[in-house]
C-alpha cells in the first residue's frame, strides 16, 4: 500500500468515527412550532429571529398579496402598510431593537418594465425599516428600485 492511499483510508476513518460520535452525542436544541398565517391566505415563511424570539418573514393574504408580518409571542402582526392594499412587500431582518427592514412594491409601474421584486408585477420596490408603528423610507442607490437584507444592531 501506498502512503497516499493510507493516509486517505486514515482521514475517512478518524472523519466517519467523529461522525458516528456526534451523532450519538447529538440532543435536539430545537422546537418547531407552527407559526401561523394570515387569515384565508394559508401560507408563511419566517425569515429571521431576533434574540428576543421575535421572528420577521412573511404572510399571504386571502386575496393573495404577501404581506410584511412579525411573529411576536404567539401573535402575528401585519406589518403592510393601510393604504398599501395589492401590494406586495416581506420583512427580511429584525434586531433586538425591534427594526425592521423590509421591501415592499409601490404603486408604480417600473418605467424600464424590470421585475425587481420578483413578484411578477412589475412595480417599482423599494427599501424602508419599520419601527414602532412607522416606516422609514431608505434611498436607491440612483436607480428607479431598492431592496434590503437584515439589519444590524446600530439599525
Amino acid at each position: 500500500m501506498s502512503i497516499r492511499f493510507q493516509l486517505v483510508t486514515s482521514i475517512s476513518l478518524a472523519l466517519t468515527l467523529c461522525a458516528a460520535a456526534q451523532a450519538q452525542n447529538a440532543t435536539a436544541r430545537y422546537v418547531i412550532r407552527d407559526l401561523g398565517a394570515l387569515p384565508g391566505g394559508g401560507f408563511s415563511q419566517p425569515g429571521t429571529l431576533n434574540d428576543a424570539g421575535v421572528v420577521a418573514g412573511l404572510s399571504v393574504a386571502s386575496d393573495g398579496i404577501q404581506h410584511a408580518v412579525l411573529w411576536v409571542g404567539g401573535h402575528l402582526v401585519d406589518l403592510s402598510a393601510p393604504n398599501d392594499h395589492g401590494l406586495n412587500g416581506q420583512a427580511f431582518g429584525i434586531n433586538s431593537l425591534g427594526r425592521v427592514s423590509i421591501q415592499m412594491e409601490t404603486s408604480a409601474y417600473d418605467p424600464d418594465g424590470e421585475d425587481f421584486c420578483a413578484y411578477g408585477t412589475r412595480h417599482v420596490c423599494v427599501a424602508a425599516a419599520w419601527q414602532g408603528g412607522r416606516f422609514i423610507s431608505l434611498p436607491t442607490l440612483g436607480g428607479n428600485n431598492s431592496t434590503v437584507g437584515n439589519v444590524n444592531s446600530f439599525g
